[in-house]
Formats: structure tokens, C-alpha cells, sequence
């Protein structure tokens, strides 16, 4: 599973039928609950550094992942089995930012980068590079057509009215956020029936309404 903890809290809230939006200790709690029964089964809480290799070795099977990061490793020289798949509970949509501290020394410059990055030809060629959709429309001209037409990269419509921003956060969901996790990762659960982790974990993952999975075989 993804390192991020919000990211982690809304695939599992997704897999209980649980807004996105329901911070309330009931729904927390069964979060909570179902993270512990997961975790004997989970390879790492963990990012691409971690997850791209352990697919690559075979070492994961299934990883709750961004799908840059999997499109990207599809392409690598001798890897032909790895796949991307959006649960049918939905995912998480996002977008990076660029942003301008408050006491940047070139605020023009950064104007200008930010511009530059948001120009449709670069936009479109920085897409192709890093195999993410770009939010600027125009930049589809000049996205080559197999990462425009890849599902995994720019996503169909009717998927993409399964997905969710991740919703803002007041103080007391991120406190609520961050002492669930923490009690996740104290825990100490032993898997059930004695069932080999990964096999389990492939299969609590892919069910778990994460926001993106790829697997690899």
C-alpha cells in the first residue's frame, strides 16, 4: 500500500462503501480495524522507490500505486507482464501544483517557468515523458497517440465519474488521520489460517477500492 496516509484511509474507506467525506469515529474505527486485518498481508506501506522494484523482481504482486510509475515500468526493457487496473469502488484523481513562496526572490521567473510548463506543446511533450495526462486540454495535440489513447495514462470518461479529489482537511481529520495510522503500524496481527502473506495481500489490496493498482505477474 501507498505510503500516503490519506491515500491508504480512502481506498479502504471506498472498499467499505464509506464517503470519502465521513470522518466520523464510527467510520474511523472501521477503517482502522481492516487496515490491522490487512497489514500481516502487506509487503510495505511504501512508495515507487519500493514498490517499482519489488514488482519488477516479483517480489510484490499487487501494489497500491500511482500510474505513471506503472505505465513508466511497462516500458523498461524486459518487463512485458505488468498491468494497471482501477478498482470498480473508484480512485483517487489528483493533480501536482506549482506554487511561488511568499518570499521568492524571482517571482517573475517563476511566473515564467510556471507559464512555460503550462504551454500546450510542453505540456504535451512533458506528458508523453513522464506518462501522466496533462490538465491542459490543448496539450492532447500534441500527445503521441500511444500514451493518449492508453487507458491507464489518460482515463476514459466513464471512469473517470468513479474517481475522487481528495476532499480538504480540518484540523481534526488530520489528527484523526494521523493516530489511526499510527495505531495501524504499531499493531501486531498474525495472518489467519497460516495462508502465504503475498497471495493474500494481492487479493485484500486489488479488493481494497485502492485508488490506483498495477500488478505484476
Amino acid at each position: 500500500m501507498l505510503e500516503e496516509p490519506i491515500e491508504v484511509i480512502l481506498a479502504c474507506k471506498a472498499f467499505l462503501g464509506k464517503s470519502v467525506d465521513d470522518w466520523s469515529d464510527e467510520t474511523m474505527q472501521e477503517v482502522k480495524e481492516a487496515l490491522i486485518r490487512q497489514k500481516p498481508y502487506l509487503a510495505a506501506y511504501a512508495g515507487a522507490n519500493v514498490y517499482v522494484e519489488g514488482l519488477k523482481n516479483g517480489s510484490i504482486y499487487v501494489a497500491h500505486a500511482y500510474n505513471g510509475d506503472i505505465v513508466r515500468l511497462q516500458d523498461e526493457e524486459g518487463v512485458d507482464q505488468a498491468s494497471f487496473a482501477i478498482p470498480e469502488e473508484g480512485g483517487t484523481i489528483w493533480t501536482d501544483n506549482m506554487c511561488i513562496p511568499k518570499d521568492a526572490e524571482n517571482v517573475e521567473l517563476a511566473h515564467e517557468f510556471i507559464n512555460f510548463m503550462l504551454d500546450p506543446e510542453v505540456s504535451g511533450r512533458n506528458s508523453d515523458y513522464i506518462k501522466y495526462a496533462s490538465p491542459v486540454k490543448e496539450a492532447r495535440n500534441y500527445v503521441s497517440e500511444e500514451v493518449l489513447e492508453n487507458p491507464a495514462v489518460y482515463v476514459p470518461e466513464d471512469l473517470m465519474k468513479k474517481l475522487w479529489f481528495t476532499p480538504q482537511l480540518d484540523e481534526e481529520a488530520r489528527r484523526k488521520i494521523e493516530n489511526l495510522m499510527i495505531e495501524v503500524k504499531a499493531s501486531t496481527v498474525k495472518p489467519e489460517g497460516g495462508i502465504p502473506g503475498f497471495e493474500v495481500g494481492a487479493a485484500l489490496t486489488a479488493l481494497g477500492g485502492s485508488s490506483l493498482i498495477r500488478k505484476f505477474r
